[in-house]
């Protein structure tokens, strides 16, 4: 959940994004940072050159040396120290929600046998 110019959205992670930013360790400017956080997870820090289209809810697709996979950003926020604009944002792992399987029960005993009359 997050407001959106000042409306609450609620947001699947998991649903399909319409943009997709890959990032590599070359657009990286810091190595990427783990944050614990009992309630949601694992998340990760991660600072790049600035990308204005990185909002909430963006997905990453990490490609670098210390990090790889599908990531959606939880938080962040694009900032300019007066030399270099920077996004520093904090990414979650995308974690697929697991689809309804059919599970084959074992029955004890013998198998029934249908007779011919």
């Amino acid at each position: 959940m997050f407001y959106e110019r000042g409306k609450l959205v609620i947001v699947n992670p998991n649903s399909k994004k319409n943009t997709w930013f890959v990032i590599d360790d070359k657009d990286l400017i810091q190595v990427p940072s783990q944050n614990d956080d009992d309630k949601n997870g694992t998340t990760w820090q991660i600072v790049t050159p600035l990308v204005p289209e990185v909002t909430v809810n963006t997905g990453i697709i990490m490609n670098s040396k210390f990090l790889k996979g599908k990531f959606v950003v939880k938080n962040g926020q694009h900032s300019f120290d007066g030399e270099s604009p920077q996004t520093q944002c904090t990414i979650a792992a995308v974690t697929k929600a697991k689809a309804g399987h059919k599970t084959k029960s074992k029955s004890k005993g013998k198998k029934k046998s249908k007779s011919k009359k």
